[in-house]
């Protein structure tokens, strides 16, 4: 060891250079990193972008079948059928979303194996009162078909 130490402090400009030589591999290797990163931000940027305009589109479609459901609410209130009601859609219109929004989509777990909380999680709603939008249309139809079955005198469809 002690003939090491002596070999450096005979050569100290080579012993420099050395470390000079390790800290510029040192400063390459960082740059590239930081530059994979950046151009990996970079990405997601674009990535984020591209989602968020999804999210606006997503919603608008929301906002218009979610009118037009109205609408066709009213027009069947205001024709004498009275079940399904405006109110009662308004009463329950929040069920789906929070139901949707309560758990990953994509199924990802906790580490209890319970569903992981949606992203966008605003309420937990318990299993009775989870719904989804099919799921009330449905139960809509049905009446509606009920009740002009019977009005139309077709006893079998309105059983």
């Amino acid at each position: 060891m002690r003939n090491a130490r002596d070999r450096d402090a005979q050569h100290p400009v080579g012993n420099r250079g050395a470390e000079s030589r390790v800290a510029e591999a040192m400063r390459a290797e960082d740059n590239a990193d930081a530059s994979a990163k950046a151009q990996r931000a970079l990405d997601l940027a674009a990535s984020i972008a591209t989602r968020g305009k999804k999210l606006d589109a997503a919603l608008l479609l929301l906002a218009q079948e979610a009118e037009g459901f109205e609408e066709d609410l009213a027009e069947l209130n205001m024709s004498g059928f009275t079940h399904p009601s405006l109110a009662n859609f308004k009463a329950i219109v929040e069920r789906p979303f929070f139901a949707a929004l309560m758990i990953q989509p994509s199924g990802k777990r906790k580490g209890n194996g319970q569903p992981a909380d949606g992203t966008l999680k605003l309420r937990h709603l318990p299993p009775g009162e989870r719904m989804t939008f099919s799921e009330i249309a449905e139960g809509y139809a049905l009446a509606i078909r009920r009740s002009a079955s019977v009005a139309l005198g077709d006893k079998a469809e309105a059983a």
